[in-house]
Order: C-alpha cells, then structure tokens, then sequence
C-alpha cells in the first residue's frame, strides 16, 4: 500500500525529480516546484517520512530507496506508453514471445506504428533503409519477399555480420527458387543462416541502430500493412534477446548442407 500511496502523489514524486541530480536547499526545492513554503514543508515531511529523501544539515537528497521509486515510476510510464499503441497492438499475438520478453513489452515504449498504403506486398521502405545503413543484421522471418534475396546480396559485403533465421514455409521458397544464391550467401564468413525448429508467427529484424518488427493478427493472417519502428536502445536490446532466444531453437545452415535440405523439404 505504501507505493500506491507514493505513486500517487505527483508532488512527491516531483520532488524525487528534483533532487535526482543533487542535494538542494529547501528554497531550491520550493521554487523548482513553486509552491509555498507551508505547502513545502508538508511535501519534505511526506517524502522524509517514507525514507524517499534525508537531510543534512541546509541539503535535502535523495535516498536509495527514493532513486528505487523513480526507477519504478519511469518503468510505469513505459507501459503507459506502450498502452497508448495497445489499440492497434491488441489486434496482434503474442503467444510466440517467451514470459521473459512479454514482461519486458516495456521497452517498445518508444516504438512507432508505420502504416503502409500503398504496395503492401513489397518491402516496407524503413525496413529497406535500416538493412542498407545497419553495421550488423539479425533477424527471422516467417514470410517470404523475393526482393529481400538482391536487397541482403547487395550489401553482404558491407556488413560485419548477417544472421538471418527462417521457418521451414521460408525455407522451402528459398530452396525451390534461389539455391544457388542461398549456397553462394552462406558461404560467406560474416553471414550466419539458420533453419528454425518452431514457426513463430513474427517477423523482425534488429540491428545496431534500429528495430523493425511485423506481426500476425490474431486470426492468423500476416498484417502486410504495418510494422513497428524503434530506434531506442532499450528496443534494440529487446531484438538481441529476441534473436538469441529464437536462434536457440534453430539449426545452421551451410553451403555443403542446401542440397540435402532441398531433397528432405521439397522431395
């Protein structure tokens, strides 16, 4: 009960805020929040009498358990701001990502929805930018677009790494269409390509700079449409994970291993 008594104060909460970079003086205080000085006194008596802040002398500063309460309120207002996108987000399923990555949605708090009018079918234009200006492109797919084959053979030279994972459905079109291009790409030393064991419902890519990610509406059609752009480090840390926990369930692929693969997939 104490937390929701403290989180619902903003004065409190402001007067974390303010102390967050330093000790101040009362008067400091009072004016940075501009209020009285009846009205700080009663402010400093909350927060001292929950521990949030302790005084030294003329300072007041913030204690542990006070940078403890701002830590929670921001992770509050990240969810707060993943629900304002929760009207479109709602349509969409979740059920491949792991508890681990659920509970931590939060840090897609920054993310955008892009919506795509026109050519739906074809690849989305920020999806195009972030592979071509990314040092590094990880990533799984679970649909498949014939221009991603010239797109990824066109910068795989310029690319520290490359690590593309894909379902079996991905896998068959690449194998039954572009073999040759497939055995020439994983030939590569910076490139990585993997065969995934599960078919997750879900498509991104993540690199140095940027997060892209397509969804599956909950009746299990692909939304072509839209796709969700974040260019936070907290997103980018989110896609790593998200690969790793993905690449854990997969199997490499190499140039010597195509054709037995397309014998086993395509008969």
């Amino acid at each position: 009960m104490e937390l929701l008594r403290i989180l619902s104060s903003p004065r409190i909460i402001d007067a974390l805020l303010a102390l967050k970079n330093g000790p101040k003086k009362r008067n400091e205080l009072k004016n940075i929040l501009n209020v009285s000085t009846s009205h700080m006194v009663q402010i400093l008596g909350k927060v001292m009498g929950f521990e949030l802040v302790e005084q030294k002398g003329e300072l007041y500063s913030i204690t542990p358990k006070g940078n403890l309460i701002l830590s929670v309120c921001e992770l509050v207002r990240d969810y707060d701001r993943l629900m304002d996108k929760f009207e479109i987000l709602n349509q969409y399923s979740f059920d491949f990502l792991p508890d681990h990555l659920m509970e931590r949605l939060y840090q897609l708090s920054d993310a955008k929805i892009i919506e795509k009018r026109e050519d739906t079918f074809r690849p989305h234009e920020e999806f195009v930018k972030a592979v071509i200006d990314a040092k590094y492109v990880k990533g799984y797919t679970s649909i498949f677009f014939p221009e991603h084959v010239s797109l990824f053979s066109s910068v795989v030279d310029e690319k520290d790494y490359i690590g593309i994972i894909v379902n079996r459905d991905v896998m068959k079109e690449i194998l039954a269409n572009y073999r040759e291009e497939l055995k020439w790409g994983v030939s590569k030393e910076n490139v990585g390509f993997y065969l995934s064991r599960e078919d997750v419902k879900f498509s991104f890519i993540v690199t140095d700079k940027a997060l892209i990610s397509f969804f599956y509406f909950r009746n299990g059609f692909f939304d072509y449409r839209r796709e969700l752009v974040c260019f936070s480090g907290e997103c980018v840390e989110w896609g790593e994970d998200l690969y790793k926990h993905i690449l854990s369930n997969s199997v490499r692929v190499r140039a010597e291993d195509v054709d037995r693969l397309a014998f086993e997939l395509l008969g």
